[in-house]
């Protein structure tokens, strides 16, 4: 029918994608839709963070520059100092160095993981896994 109820004492397993992926955009012309992206907008200030993400990539992708990375971690503390994620990123990639800024940039990370929230929760394990 229109709706499925599953009936038992457990759920072993759920898919969370389309039932059959070809006949599933079979009637749409998704190449040519820019519906997708038209309810998307972006502040200036959202700009700028996404700037200082793109930059981050940038740095991962060719040689590690602790200088610019510092110079990252500056704007994030001083115009985004509740984005916990880039700050994140930074650690990871100058987790080995010794700097006093570096121990600060730890210190920062871990005070978000102060109270017990599922934030919180994410944020130790994404530490314990760099």
């Amino acid at each position: 029918g229109e709706y499925d109820m599953v009936c038992g004492a457990e759920l072993i397993s759920v898919y969370g994608g389309v039932a059959d992926i070809e006949k599933y955009y079979e009637y749409q012309d998704i190449q040519n839709d820019t519906s997708l992206n038209q309810n998307i907008v972006v502040s200036n200030n959202d700009e700028k963070l996404n700037k200082i993400y793109s930059r981050i990539r940038e740095i991962r992708d060719q040689e590690i520059n602790i200088n610019d990375l510092k110079i990252l971690y500056k704007k994030l503390n001083e115009n985004y100092p509740h984005d916990w994620l880039a700050n994140l990123e930074i650690y990871e990639l100058v987790k080995n160095q010794d700097f006093s800024w570096i121990k600060e940039l730890r210190e920062k990370i871990e005070s978000k993981t102060l109270n017990s929230s599922d934030l919180s929760t994410a944020i130790q394990k994404a530490l314990s896994l760099i």
